[in-house]
Protein backbone atom coordinates (compact mmCIF):
# COMPACT_ATOMS: atom_id res chain seq x y z
CA UNK A 1 0.00 0.00 0.00
CA UNK A 2 1.12 3.56 -0.87
CA UNK A 3 2.45 5.72 1.78
CA UNK A 4 2.55 9.98 2.03
CA UNK A 5 4.21 11.96 4.19
CA UNK A 6 2.90 15.14 4.66
CA UNK A 7 5.17 18.24 5.91
CA UNK A 8 4.91 21.13 7.46
CA UNK A 9 1.25 20.48 9.09
CA UNK A 10 0.33 23.77 11.35
CA UNK A 11 0.02 22.78 14.81
CA UNK A 12 -3.66 24.23 14.62
CA UNK A 13 -5.01 21.44 12.29
CA UNK A 14 -2.45 18.60 13.55
CA UNK A 15 -4.22 19.43 17.09
CA UNK A 16 -7.83 19.28 15.60
CA UNK A 17 -7.18 15.56 13.54
CA UNK A 18 -5.87 14.74 16.80
CA UNK A 19 -9.28 15.64 18.59
CA UNK A 20 -11.21 14.11 15.89
CA UNK A 21 -9.41 10.86 16.17
CA UNK A 22 -9.97 10.69 19.94
CA UNK A 23 -13.61 11.50 19.38
CA UNK A 24 -14.30 9.06 17.16
CA UNK A 25 -11.95 6.35 18.49
CA UNK A 26 -9.22 6.05 16.31
CA UNK A 27 -6.05 6.60 15.62
CA UNK A 28 -4.63 10.07 13.68
CA UNK A 29 -3.63 8.02 10.91
CA UNK A 30 -7.05 6.67 10.12
CA UNK A 31 -8.33 10.16 10.95
CA UNK A 32 -6.62 11.25 7.94
CA UNK A 33 -7.34 8.89 5.89
CA UNK A 34 -11.32 8.85 6.55
CA UNK A 35 -10.61 13.07 6.26
CA UNK A 36 -8.82 12.59 2.72
CA UNK A 37 -11.52 9.93 1.69
CA UNK A 38 -14.18 12.42 2.39
CA UNK A 39 -12.23 14.92 0.73
CA UNK A 40 -11.88 12.81 -2.81
CA UNK A 41 -15.08 11.22 -2.88
CA UNK A 42 -18.05 12.17 -5.03
CA UNK A 43 -21.51 12.47 -4.14
CA UNK A 44 -23.78 12.05 -7.17
CA UNK A 45 -26.81 14.26 -7.52
CA UNK A 46 -29.93 12.76 -8.45
CA UNK A 47 -31.40 15.24 -11.02
CA UNK A 48 -34.85 13.49 -11.09
CA UNK A 49 -35.35 14.02 -7.25
CA UNK A 50 -33.84 17.88 -6.88
CA UNK A 51 -36.36 18.62 -10.14
CA UNK A 52 -39.19 16.89 -8.01
CA UNK A 53 -38.47 18.93 -5.19
CA UNK A 54 -38.61 22.51 -6.99
CA UNK A 55 -41.62 21.72 -8.49
CA UNK A 56 -43.56 20.84 -5.17
CA UNK A 57 -42.12 24.13 -3.77
CA UNK A 58 -43.45 25.97 -6.87
CA UNK A 59 -46.49 24.09 -6.68
CA UNK A 60 -47.00 25.40 -2.99
CA UNK A 61 -46.73 29.26 -4.22
CA UNK A 62 -43.23 28.89 -1.83
CA UNK A 63 -40.75 31.22 -3.24
CA UNK A 64 -37.72 32.00 -1.60
CA UNK A 65 -37.52 36.00 -0.13
CA UNK A 66 -34.87 37.58 2.12
CA UNK A 67 -37.18 37.13 5.16
CA UNK A 68 -37.40 32.96 4.41
CA UNK A 69 -33.51 33.01 4.24
CA UNK A 70 -32.45 34.82 6.79
CA UNK A 71 -35.09 32.48 8.79
CA UNK A 72 -33.27 29.39 7.80
CA UNK A 73 -30.01 30.90 8.17
CA UNK A 74 -30.91 31.83 11.88
CA UNK A 75 -32.00 28.07 12.26
CA UNK A 76 -28.46 27.00 11.30
CA UNK A 77 -29.60 26.00 7.89
CA UNK A 78 -25.94 26.74 5.34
Amino acid sequence: MPTITIKNIPEAIHGALKTRATEHGRSLNKEVLRCLEAAVSVSRVEVESVLVSVDRVRDDGVRLDPALLNAAMSDGRP
